[in-house]
């Protein structure tokens, strides 16, 4: 039998948190790879009879946002011209106008509300973005029913549950969950190129969660740096792209972007600047008359991109565990989504979903009427210098 590789060294020792809250156990630990990286973990343990409570910003369900352009993301300073207020709230604001148990763990959940093609699912019912397009496919959903917590499949069609000859299953029972996508099916790991390949909502809306795109780049203008991080959520890497960009020798993969010509001229300074020999090609139609969009040429293989990020999984008893990796900050680079999906399983989960990435991470502790940030954010106030938490769409309440 082959020695599986071993992507860390020794773990440090496992702290385990005070919380106090019936039925959850918190524990922390530093992970440090052989180049000598370190990641910071937090694990949460609930027992599947433990009380739960899926807390969404209602404006989400009442009013449509805003998309970038070319993109299946929310614009949020155009969602807030609509609006006129923010998307989203902050944990603490959350807590503090909806009534939670006094001592509580509180959680993100997933891409619902910043994405096209995601849902939420309260007592067997789907909640959505108004007049989400995207919602005609199957989609695996995390959850909480009367056995405990645990994934379904499902087939949507208009927004609603269409079982089918494939699919049968529904949300009938399902006291709260969300679609995400299944990193951990029966013990065995989903990569996230087969993920993205198959073209599922949560990883093509923003394929940064898969690559690292400026991992071989070398910036002398930090502005475009910005531009092309920015600019390659709205690359749509096809199956074929996806085998090429993951394959183990370098390939030339043609990734498809939605981009005006001036716009590419720009990603092509971009490119230059940061010493990328990749090529940006505007849209144009071909000798044969056939219209072809624009696209990049990149060579491959492209680094997994480390991200803070939280997964959510179940024992084989139904038991909670989630996991969150701090990361984009000194002390905690974050775990790649394959990563994530190893250490989930080293925990005990025999199945599990990708829930929220980026600066939605974070792990809440509330006791009475204090509110305790438990992990490392990657977000920072720019008055106090703090690592803060930031307005998300919904949050667990675990408690």
């Amino acid at each position: 039998m082959t020695e599986r590789k071993k992507i860390f060294l020794n773990n440090s020792k496992i702290e385990v948190l005070d919380v106090n809250v019936t039925g959850v156990s918190v524990s922390r630990e530093t992970l440090t790879r052989p180049e000598g990286e370190q990641v910071l973990l937090n694990t949460i343990r609930v027992d599947k009879e433990s009380s739960a409570q899926l807390i969404i910003d209602p404006k989400f369900l009442d009013k449509p946002i805003v998309f970038e352009p070319g993109s299946s993301l929310i614009n949020q300073k155009a969602t807030t011209a609509v609006w006129g207020e923010p998307a989203g709230q902050k944990p603490e604001t959350f807590i503090s106008n909806i009534p939670v148990p006094k001592d509580s763990i509180l959680l993100p959940t997933t891409n619902v509300g910043w994405q096209q093609g995601a849902f939420w699912v309260k007592d067997g019912q789907v909640k959505s973005l108004v007049d989400d397009p995207a919602l005609n496919r199957p989609f695996e959903v995390f959850g909480k029913s009367e056995s405990g917590w645990g994934v379904r499949e499902v087939n949507i069609q208009n927004g609603k549950v269409s079982p089918n000859t494939k699919y049968s299953n529904d949300l009938s029972g399902m006291e709260l969950g969300f679609s995400a996508p299944q990193i951990l099916r029966n013990g065995e790991i989903v990569s996230a190129d087969t993920i993205l390949a198959r073209r599922d909502p949560r990883l093509t809306a923003d394929p940064r969660n898969v690559y690292d795109w400026t991992a071989n780049a070398n910036f002398t203008n930090l502005t475009q740096k910005e531009f092309l991080i920015g600019f390659m959520r709205r690359v749509d890497p096809t199956p074929i792209a996806v085998n090429r960009l993951n394959r183990g020798v370098t390939s030339t993969s043609v990734v498809h972007i939605s981009a005006a010509d001036e716009e590419v001229d720009k990603l092509n300074e971009t490119i230059t600047d940061g010493g990328l020999n990749w090529t940006a090609q505007k849209a144009h139609t071909n000798p044969h008359g056939k219209k072809v969009s624009a696209r990049i040429a990149i060579p491959g293989p492209i680094s997994p991109n480390r991200l803070p990020l939280i997964v959510f999984g179940n024992d084989g008893n139904g038991n909670l565990i989630a996991l969150t990796a701090d990361g984009r900050q000194p002390g905690s680079t974050g775990l790649t989504i394959d990563e994530a999906a190893e250490k989930i399983r080293d925990k005990g989960a025999i199945n599990a979903v990708l829930g929220a990435a980026g600066g939605d991470i974070f792990v809440g502790l509330k006791k009475g009427n204090n509110f305790t940030i438990l992990n490392s954010p990657s977000n920072i106030d720019r008055y106090s210098g703090q690592r803060v938490t930031r307005r998300i769409p919904s949050m667990l309440v675990i408690g």
